[in-house]
């Protein structure tokens, strides 16, 4: 489609859905649907959906100059503006003085959000980052998990994965879509400095980064399960020279090269070091494969980290806990002191399972509608 399609399209969609949101909206109704432009006011606690582009409002603006505002721009009984920012813009840009408006009364600040939300869901199709950046708005101010996941019609874990991917101001209490409220928990733990370089930092890694002991590399066999589901490795974040012999990455990264501060692409395999940096280098990966940059990993780790919040988005893949623990690097002292969980991310699911059973119980998240 091109631009000068774009806004014909952009009406086309609009015309479609603009009665019937017109008729639920006016239930709350205090004017008419015709309105002489006044500038509302415009707050950031009422922009929670994201910008939209240049690109995207220049066909908006060319849309509305030639077939006028088709969806009312909708306000508070305060006149705030709630839905509609762009569309008000585009008609003080164009000089146009009429435009159908709708008037909310008596909307608490929650049936406010919920009602800005609902509205733009219902036309815009939202890209993961999109959805992450508003339910990061969301949870600055002050939503649940579990409703943010209601509202955007994603699962909790989305919203705990979205959450621990990014920097945001963590709240203390929280509220419920019952109203009430309780003390948050930030998910992600320190999740706020993923994808951070740890260059310069030497003696953290020194202290934290397994290939620094070769008793910690990750035995041959289990390697070689990892390329059969894999087909080859392209890249491991989290190596050394003498490690990479045993893993044949196409690309790795040492402590002086620093996997995080890099993209991942294709295929990897990641045994994170242990200590303060694993979280970093687990939620980049959650990255990089959200963004589509990772196309199949398998993840190494500690099985004891089921209890972290990190690992939470990871329940959402398949797995395998090992029915043993794991002798790293097959010599006297390099066992494990627990078992490991080996986690797939990718669209072989079934090869994973079929391959990694020898090694222990491959188990999934059972599907289940729990608002029954």
């Amino acid at each position: 489609m091109t631009l000068t399609e774009y806004p014909r399209y952009v009406a086309n969609a609009m015309r479609n859905s603009a009665a019937r949101l017109v008729q639920e909206a006016q239930v709350k109704t205090a004017e008419g649907p015709i309105r002489t432009i006044q500038r509302g006011t415009m707050t950031d606690q009422y922009q929670v959906m994201p910008a939209l582009t240049p690109e995207e409002y220049a066909a908006l603006k060319a849309s509305i100059a030639e077939y006028g505002v088709l969806l009312p721009i909708q306000f508070d009984d305060e006149d705030n503006v709630l839905d509609g920012h762009h569309r008000l813009r585009a008609c003080e840009e164009l000089g146009i003085k009429d435009y159908p408006s709708i008037i909310r009364v008596g909307l608490s600040e929650d049936e406010k959000i919920e009602l800005i939300v609902a509205l733009n869901l219902d036309r815009r199709h939202l890209t993961p980052e999109q959805r992450q950046e508003i339910v990061v708005n969301l949870r600055e101010q002050g939503w649940s998990l579990r409703r943010i996941g209601e509202s955007l019609a994603v699962d909790e874990g989305t919203v705990r994965g979205d959450l621990a991917r990014a920097e945001y101001s963590a709240p203390e209490k929280v509220t419920g879509k019952d109203g009430k409220s309780y003390p948050a928990r930030r998910p992600g733990g320190n999740s706020n400095v993923v994808g951070s370089s740890l260059a310069g930092n030497e003696e953290a890694w020194k202290n934290i980064y397994r290939s620094e002991s070769n008793e910690w590399y990750t035995p041959i066999e289990y390697l070689d399960s990892a390329r059969a589901v894999l087909g080859a490795i392209d890249v491991d974040p989290a190596s050394a020279e003498p490690a990479n012999e045993i893993v044949q990455a196409v690309i790795y990264y040492t402590a002086e090269t620093d996997g995080p501060a890099h993209d991942w692409p294709g295929r990897v395999w990641l045994n994170p070091p242990w200590g303060g940096a694993q979280a970093i280098f687990v939620n980049k990966l959650l990255q990089q494969f959200d963004a589509g940059i990772t196309h199949e990993a398998i993840l190494l780790v500690n099985a004891h980290s089921t209890d972290t919040t990190w690992f939470r988005p990871f329940w959402d893949h398949i797995l395998c806990f090992t029915d043993h623990r794991i002798n790293f690097g097959g010599t006297e002292g390099g066992g494990s002191t627990h078992g490991s969980v080996f986690i797939y991310l990718g669209p072989n699911s079934e090869r994973f399972a079929k391959e990694f059973r020898q090694w222990g119980a491959v188990v999934v998240r059972v599907p289940h509608d729990y608002s029954q």
